[in-house]
């Protein structure tokens, strides 16, 4: 988990469960906006990172990048990796599986793709002083 003080000037409290994300007023708790990433029955987990005033959300293959107060969606795209960990760095975002890594610009395009390590397991990510610790691959087989 990674805290940066004054990272949300938009005085929104971002909250992720399951696939959906809630955009809700920070002092009060009213809820501002709804959104629902990839689809309802795949289980991978709904990653958030804050970017300015959007919050970039990844889950599976999908990265989208919503505005903080309002829930528009900025931009969309897909991921050449299916996120396990997702940092934000300044303007560059960075998505990892189990030895990949994509960068991608502060408007969706991809900038590089590389197979750093293979192997399995999490996958941490450091930039800019800035670490965010992976998760475990779901194990699919247990439902």
């Amino acid at each position: 988990m990674v805290f940066r003080e004054g990272a949300s000037s938009a005085g929104v409290v971002i909250a992720a469960v399951g696939p959906h994300l809630v955009g809700a007023d920070a002092t009060d708790g009213t809820v501002l906006w709804k959104r629902t990433i990839g689809a309802v029955k795949d289980r991978s987990v709904l990653l958030i990172a804050l970017q300015h005033e959007n919050v970039i959300a990844g889950r599976g293959n999908d990265l989208v990048c919503i505005n903080q107060r309002s829930g528009e969606i900025v931009w969309k795209t897909e991921s050449p990796v299916a996120m396990l960990t997702l940092l934000v760095d300044g303007e560059r975002i960075f998505a990892s599986y189990v030895g990949e890594v994509a960068c991608f610009d502060a408007k969706g395009a991809l900038v590089w793709h590389e197979a750093l390590h293979g192997g399995e397991g999490r996958m941490s990510l450091a930039a800019g002083g800035v670490v965010v610790q992976g998760v475990e691959p779901p194990d699919w087989r247990l439902r």
